[in-house]
């Protein structure tokens, strides 16, 4: 193991435009290269240099060494281990967005909104093949989304406060493995109907429980505050999170047969609390 060395490129811009003082703007653009970054072997590329691999299969090669299986032959554990990879890349930009208006008698609003997107996650490493890269934005089961976003409303006056927000995550592929698996066999599929065999298969399904649909989230929180004297302060609050009880596609596996990036199956459920200050 050595040490890791980072080029970073980070450009911001941030606006609050004389004609609109209420107003203000962030842009963010980031570029972030590892080289021999500490890392370890995902799973599936330890499985791929034991059996499909230039490396002979057996207990001389040290990946076959890193799977074990039970006496019914099935894989019950990966033993991983830490290395330096070649680089690790990611680069994307976030956008933040805040805007306040004063309605006099009526109070005061807020709108804020941010949005993040990523354009690249990816790790390059060497195995016994040589050099490869594996792509990781957009898969659930990597947890990196390529498109998050959030925008909330919040009303005030005198002693209230009062807040909508909602919530956003992109569309995703679910497994990075099983996508990649799927676009394999299709490109072999594609191969045979080039070559007009019969195995070819005319329209193939699409992969099961791959491509998920987006989904977002809304809640309501209200808060009233007291001040007590003598530097003493009450806030009683309570609300909604996840107002329309919207739980996230199916994922077999996922507990309670939804994924944690949605709030594992959760669901709608309310909540309500004070704070005391002095």
């Amino acid at each position: 193991m050595f040490e890791e060395t980072a080029d970073t490129i980070t450009i911001g811009l941030s606006l609050a435009p004389a004609f609109a003082p209420d107003f203000r703007i962030a842009l963010d653009y980031y570029d972030i290269q590892i080289d021999d970054a500490v890392s370890s072997l995902a799973n599936e590329d330890i499985i791929k240099f034991c059996y499909a691999s230039s490396m002979e299969f057996g207990d001389n090669n040290e990946f076959c060494r890193d799977i074990k299986r039970d006496e019914e032959g099935q894989i019950y554990e990966v033993n991983q281990r830490v290395i330096n990879t070649d680089e690790i890349r990611t680069k994307g930009y976030d956008i933040a967005l805040e805007y306040v208006y004063d309605a006099s008698d009526y109070g005061s609003f807020k709108v804020k909104a941010d949005w993040t997107h990523v354009i690249e996650y990816s790790i390059t490493s060497t195995g016994p093949d040589g050099q490869y890269e594996d792509l990781y934005e957009g898969y659930l089961n990597e947890d990196i989304f390529e498109d998050k976003g959030a925008i909330s409303l919040t009303w005030y006056k005198n002693n209230w406060r009062v807040r909508w927000s909602t919530k956003y995550k992109g569309a995703v592929e679910a497994s990075r493995s099983r996508y990649e698996d799927w676009q394999a066999a299709i490109a072999k599929n594609n191969e045979r109907c080039t070559a007009g065999e019969t195995s070819c298969i005319a329209a193939p399904e699409p992969l099961w429980q791959g491509a998920l649909p987006s989904v977002t989230t809304h809640g309501l929180t209200v808060n009233y505050s007291m001040e007590l004297g003598d530097n003493r302060t009450l806030s009683v609050y309570g609300g909604v999170n996840n107002l329309f009880d919207e739980k996230g596609p199916f994922i077999v596996g996922g507990s309670g047969n939804f994924d944690s990036a949605y709030g594992s199956g959760v669901g709608r459920f309310a909540f309500i609390g004070a704070k005391y200050q002095f």
